[in-house]
Formats: structure tokens, C-alpha cells, sequence
């Protein structure tokens, strides 16, 4: 829901969406957050049992520079694992997004995250998907026996991947 209202907005803030709260019984919902420069969002989703949601807000843009957008989970694993599956770049990603979220007069977009950002989260997630750091003991893990494996690999190092 986020990508979608700060998509429609085209705010240069990033919201941290801080409580939501939904009614069953009355179909109805809220939903605050705030953003690093003192702006805040309020809003009221209606309608909620059909298949279209009205969600309506009320913005007061903040007077302080907005600072980082931080990229937590799970939406950073989501992205990072398309950016490794997908074989991107963290720049040529950016840029992309950038074109899509944006017209060429619009401010940064809230969602536009920074290319170390970005990096950084394909990193860690290249990490928690390689068996073990050592080459060797990870195509021993991944062969299931420690003997009888023999490879030189000064020239040519690799990593194994279940």
C-alpha cells in the first residue's frame, strides 16, 4: 500500500508508516505515519470488504531536510533478491525506478532508495544464500562428502549457491 500512495503522491518524503488499524465490523481503517523532516500523513481507507479501496489522506510537508530512506525487511530481501536473480546493477536499478516513478520536473521520489542501499542489500543477500565462505567447503557441503575433492583455486576462485 505504501508503494501505491507514495506513488499517486508524488512526495519527495519518505514516510514511516508507523500505525495501522483496521475495523472489521465497520469495514473501515486508518493509518498515520511521519517522515524525517517533521511531515506527517494521515489517512482513512474505506470500503474495505470490496474488491477497491478508497484510501484518503491528509499530508503536512515537513520544513527539515528528509534525510535517508532506510530499506528494511521484507521489502529489502524482496529487492535484493530481484536484483540478483534479475543480474542488475544497483545504478541501472535506481535509474529505472527513477523513470518510473517520476516525470522530469517531480521531486526525488520518498521510494527512491540510494544506489549503497541498494548495493549493500544484494550483498547481504548473496551472503545468506552461499553455503559457506571457504569454495572448497561449500562444494564439500554441497557434494556431501569432505574427501576426494581437489581444485586449484588461486586463479580461479568460485562461490557455491544451493
Amino acid at each position: 500500500m505504501q508503494i501505491k500512495l507514495l506513488g499517486k503522491l508524488k512526495t519527495s518524503c519518505g514516510y514511516h508508516f508507523k500505525s495501522h488499524k483496521i475495523f472489521l465490523q465497520s469495514k473501515r481503517g486508518s493509518y498515520n505515519g511521519h517522515c524525517k523532516c517533521s511531515g506527517s500523513i494521515i489517512g482513512e481507507v474505506k470500503d474495505l470488504d470490496k474488491e477497491v479501496i478508497t484510501a484518503t489522506c491528509t499530508l503536512t510537508k515537513g520544513t527539515k531536510p528528509c534525510g535517508k530512506r532506510y530499506l528494511r525487511n521484507p521489502q529489502r530481501m524482496k529487492m535484493a533478491q530481484k536484483l540478483y536473480e534479475e543480474n542488475i546493477c544497483s545504478s541501472v536499478y535506481r535509474a529505472k525506478q527513477a523513470d518510473e516513478l517520476m516525470a522530469e520536473e517531480d521531486p526525488e521520489s520518498g521510494l527512491l532508495y540510494s544506489t549503497k542501499v541498494l548495493q549493500n542489500a544484494k550483498n547481504e543477500y548473496v551472503k545468506s544464500v552461499c553455503l559457506h565462505k571457504n569454495p572448497m567447503t561449500a562444494l564439500a557441503i554441497q557434494v556431501g562428502k569432505l574427501k576426494n575433492i581437489l581444485r586449484f583455486l588461486a586463479q580461479n576462485p568460485l562461490i557455491i549457491f544451493m
